[in-house]
């Protein structure tokens, strides 16, 4: 069996005020989560991490989106986000200059129990778990630890 791994990337802010979030469809039973649209991420701070999240959503910095593209990996497309830094955070690093980032939309899917075992996997390289966390093979996490 694959081993899959589960990743926590950094939090560096949340969603701006024109993400559109949809709730979840009543009729699913466990494991929803927000749909997210029209992503806007406003940054509070940043430790310089290529893989960023703001539950449950992913943005990677260009120098990783075109690592993913060029690896082969399966189970994600990467979209467009808009991206700025919060008054607060232009006030205390005006000298920071955020690099250009992109959407991480995965596409697979997996569920997670106890933090390792898993099933219901589509088999793909890059998966979101049924919490929205995400999930990645070990050739994934290969190509995301090369940009850390």
């Amino acid at each position: 069996m694959t081993k899959m791994l589960l990743l926590r990337p950094e939090v560096s802010g949340g969603f701006g005020p024109n993400t559109i979030v949809r709730k979840p469809n009543p009729e699913h039973l466990e494991g929803t989560y927000q749909q997210v649209e029209n992503l806007e991420y406003v940054f509070e701070g940043w430790l310089g991490d290529e893989l960023i999240t703001s539950h449950p959503v992913f943005i990677v910095t260009q120098s990783l989106a075109e690592a993913l593209l060029n690896s082969n990996l399966s189970g994600f497309r990467l979209d467009d986000v808009f991206v700025y830094k919060s008054e607060q955070f232009d006030d205390f690093h005006p000298d920071i200059i955020l690099p250009k980032f992109s959407r991480l939309v995965l596409l697979g899917r997996i569920k997670i129990e106890n933090d390792e075992c898993y099933h219901s996997w589509s088999e793909t390289d890059m998966n979101q778990s049924l919490e929205g966390e995400l999930v990645v093979s070990r050739k994934a996490y290969n190509v995301i630890q090369s940009h850390s």
